[in-house]
């Protein structure tokens, strides 16, 4: 049951990571698969949901958290980015893969991105699967994980924000608020949402196996975002100072 559940993620997944592919190319700009990233996991799960149609709380709640993450993360993107130059860690790309920049993001942009979707999304669709009622402490911590989890990475990003809108803090980086104990609230405010969607899927049965979600999101951010972000940060004296005395990833003052 659950495969199949899987593989029409996938199918989802795949198709929705082609067409932003093929837009991407045509606008070259590659930024939009940021806005894919939260559209296609809510889209999956939605699908998997009303395919399966699981009986009880459990899978209900699940759906509404993805829900809530997924729009709250399209929406952030699109007043981010709409309307501006392609984001420079595509641009560093473009230019470092010349003429080979549209074959190799489809790989390692789309494509990798597509793969990584379904792992993330794999608690949440293992328990709009399954479901079941909310039975277990198990649940509700999952729960609480996840709404501190929220209000990390929706706070830093709403701060972050305001501070690049200031015409003042231009060349000028942000040290005050969640920032202060942590370089990337925003990465820890997501990788806590994951985690507790994953403890909620542990109430079921069988549903550790979907902790290679977590653990591939944990390493992608750990492994892959923080590195390629503090490359071009560390530029920046003040950044360098600013990292000396500030965790990289888990607030701590």
């Amino acid at each position: 049951m659950f495969s199949a559940t899987l593989a029409l993620a996938g199918l989802i997944v795949f198709w929705l990571m082609l067409g932003l592919f093929l837009i991407a190319a045509a606008r070259h700009n590659a930024g939009v698969v940021d806005i894919g990233w939260g559209f296609a996991v809510v889209t999956a799960v939605v699908a998997a949901y009303l395919w399966q149609q699981p009986v009880g709380l459990r899978a209900v709640l699940v759906l509404v958290l993805v829900a809530v993450w997924g729009m709250r993360l399209v929406t952030h993107v699109v007043m981010r980015d709409w309307g501006s130059p392609e984001h420079w860690r595509y641009a560093r790309l473009r230019t470092a893969w010349g003429n080979w920049y549209v074959l190799r993001s489809f790989v390692s942009v789309f494509a990798l991105r597509a793969v990584m979707l379904v792992l993330v999304a794999a608690p949440a669709l293992w328990v709009v699967t399954f479901g079941g009622p909310m039975s277990t402490w198990v649940d509700y911590f999952g729960l609480v994980v996840w709404v501190i989890g929220y209000a990390f990475e929706t706070i830093a990003d709403f701060q972050l924000m305001r501070f690049m809108k200031t015409p003042s803090n231009h060349g000028r980086m942000l040290m005050d608020g969640l920032w202060h104990y942590s370089r990337h609230p925003n990465y820890f405010g997501e990788l806590m949402m994951w985690w507790g969607i994953w403890f909620i899927a542990l109430s079921v049965p069988g549903g550790w196996v979907t902790i290679i979600g977590p653990l591939a999101l944990s390493g992608w951010i750990l492994l892959r975002s923080i590195p390629l972000v503090e490359s071009h940060l560390l530029e920046n004296a003040e950044y360098r100072a600013y990292a000396r005395r500030t965790s990289e990833l888990l607030p701590w003052f």
